[in-house]
């Protein structure tokens, strides 16, 4: 059994299920079911609404039903919320289309097919972006293949700081209640997950010695005498590793209730993956001192295991074998992810939440939306059992990318919080081993503490 806690436990029931056993409170009535439009509409009224719903093509039975009644059809029929459909959700290929947005009421709408009615076909904007339609579409990646926020529409209009699909949901809840004043939904709460990615283990705890001397040659070439001194004292137990920050996180995660996962990477002695000897005792000793604290680990597949999925498979067993642990979670180091064929590589080993949705270079809403999402693979034109749980903000973003110091980060990290609880979403942060050590970057653990203890208050 895979290591849950209470609190990740609570988030999961909330988040993490589509599940409504509920009767049906409306029906939506559709000349032409597809997978797509299932999908869209499990993740709006199951997913974020919280009620469950009734496709029918049977216009019989729409007109006679007792249920709120939503029409997605040319048809005009009296007594219905309208919303005329765009087309793609009846499609079954992935073409590159035409995409006009519309400002209106403080927001920017796409795909918009009317005047009259809701205006605009929320089903299809909502199938676009959480299916990463475009995603799909070719694209010119970064140096490690991954696709840039400069490349989606969101960040073209300056709206990629808003969980715009979630507030589009919000919208269409709101004129559903004023259309059916006897439609009621159930209450959402704002969650939080702290995940922390692990790339080293230690910064020089049980690395080879070989390892060692070829760090403290390049140090001392550069001069960084700080840095030779204080791998000497690690070494020899004259001070703690700088990137131990365990029992600090896991004692604030217990402290104030929040949920941790932490995403091992699984291989070393690559150009991208430097952990430590997976076998290494120090690396067991950790897995099993984590375990011991109720604490959830998940895999953080290597670099090279995005092109060699056995690679993957591999790494994913080790961590099984080791920690004794089933290992559900996973996040792509480096965040390489290929839309087209990682997902089934995940599937394949057993991998049911995936934590990679976001961007490493920038911060922001990569899907439009705070919620998890299943995997929509276009090959097959049907929803596959992988939950994509997206995150906004990463550590790595701000000082590898855009630059800003623990102050600012912070700032632009609370204003992130602020937009999610205006949706009762889930925030997940991202942060990494390294960021802890107070040497390389001051500030960022003082940062992540005061964060805990914040979200602890709300």
């Amino acid at each position: 059994m895979a290591q849950i806690s209470d609190s990740l436990q609570l988030v999961m029931d909330e988040f993490f299920t589509f599940s409504v056993a509920l009767e049906p409170k409306v029906i939506i009535y559709c000349p032409t079911i597809t997978n797509r439009l299932i999908y869209t509409c499990d993740f709006i009224f199951k997913q974020s609404l919280k009620i469950n719903y009734r496709l029918t093509d049977n216009e019989n039975e729409f007109s006679q039903s007792g249920l709120v009644k939503v029409n997605y059809s040319d048809k005009n029929i009296e007594n219905t919320l309208a919303i005329i459909p765009h087309g793609l959700l009846f499609e079954t290929e992935v073409k590159k289309i035409k995409i006009e947005h519309v400002k209106k009421n403080n927001s920017i709408h796409f795909f918009n097919t009317s005047d009259t009615g809701f205006g605009y076909d929320i089903f299809t904007s909502v199938f676009y972006f959480i299916s990463r339609y475009e995603e799909w579409l070719p694209y010119f990646g970064d140096k490690h293949g991954r696709f840039e926020p400069r490349a989606t529409i969101f960040y073209f209009l300056s709206i990629n700081k808003k969980p715009v699909v979630d507030y589009w949901v919000l919208e269409f809840k709101k004129y559903l209640s004023q259309q059916f004043p006897n439609l009621i939904f159930p209450p959402k709460k704002f969650r939080y997950i702290s995940t922390i990615d692990v790339d080293n283990v230690y910064a020089f705890k049980g690395k080879p010695l070989g390892r060692a001397i070829g760090a403290n040659l390049r140090d001392f070439l550069s001069l960084n005498f700080e840095s030779i001194i204080s791998r000497f004292k690690t070494r020899y137990f004259l001070k703690p590793d700088p990137f131990d920050a365990y029992d600090l996180q896991m004692d604030l995660s217990k402290k104030n209730n929040l949920p941790l996962i932490y995403f091992f990477l699984y291989r070393h002695n690559t150009k991208f993956d430097r952990t430590i000897d997976p076998n290494h005792p120090e690396f067991i000793k950790l897995l099993k001192k984590i375990t011991n604290n109720n604490i959830t680990i998940g895999i953080h597949p290597s670099y090279l295991s995005s092109n060699e999925p056995n690679l993957f498979k591999e790494e994913t067993e080790l961590l099984r074998k080791n920690s004794e642990q089933e290992i559900p979670f996973s996040r792509q180091h480096y965040l390489r992810f290929d839309i087209r064929k990682t997902p089934q590589d995940l599937i394949d080993v057993g991998i049911k939440y995936d934590f990679s949705m976001g961007y490493a270079m920038d911060v922001g809403f990569k899907a439009g939306t705070c919620l998890p999402f299943y995997y929509f693979d276009f090959v097959s034109n049907s929803q596959k059992q992988l939950l994509t749980v997206p995150f906004c903000i990463m550590d790595g973003a701000y000082y590898n990318y855009l630059r800003k110091q623990p102050r600012e980060a912070e700032k632009e990290t609370l204003d992130f919080i602020d937009e999610i609880k205006n949706v009762n979403g889930l925030f997940v942060s991202v942060f990494h081993d390294r960021t802890f050590s107070e040497s390389t970057f001051p500030g960022w653990k003082a940062l992540y503490t005061r964060l805990q203890e914040k979200l602890n208050s709300e």
